[in-house]
């Protein structure tokens, strides 16, 4: 396919969402990290860092539960499965995977970032008020485009 017969609105999407699955996968995975360090925290274990113990402190004084920090993590690897998946859909104009993939993982990432406003300490996400932004802005405006937007030119 030469890349006239594509919109340039389809590549700046993929490349917005290629983007944003690696933010996705990467914070996914500090969840995880997360959560072994706060085992090892309520388990009696020193924690290396005073940086690190002092994250991990701030998270099992908020109350947040281990469960917390594996279901934001999963999420996130979904959002990350499906934003990848998606830019490869975008690029090609494939409806299932281009649609379908960017709107899971546009719901994905609304979910961990509301899920993440709600459990997560503040210090943690306290200025960072353009980031809450872009992490609530992005997905109802990347649903909005591929489901208004471009939903004819996502037809195969």
């Amino acid at each position: 396919m030469a890349i006239s017969d594509r919109p340039g609105g389809l590549t700046a999407l993929a490349v917005l969402n290629g983007f944003f699955a690696l933010a996705s996968g990467a914070g996914a995975l500090q969840r995880f990290i997360d959560e072994s360090r706060v085992g090892d925290h309520l388990a009696g274990e020193l924690i290396p860092g005073r940086w690190i113990r002092r994250r991990i402190e701030a998270l099992v004084e908020s109350g947040i539960e281990q469960v917390d920090l594996q279901l934001l993590g999963a999420i996130g690897i979904v959002a990350a499965l499906a934003l990848a998946l998606s830019v490869w859909g975008l690029l090609a104009r494939k409806k299932w995977a281009g649609r379908w993939c960017s709107t899971v993982g546009a719901i994905s990432l609304g979910t961990v970032s509301v899920l993440a406003m709600i459990w997560l300490p503040h210090s943690m996400i306290r200025g960072s008020g353009i980031s809450i932004v872009r992490q609530l802005f992005y997905p109802l405006f990347m649903l909005f485009l591929v489901q208004v937007i471009f939903r004819k030119d996502l037809v195969r």
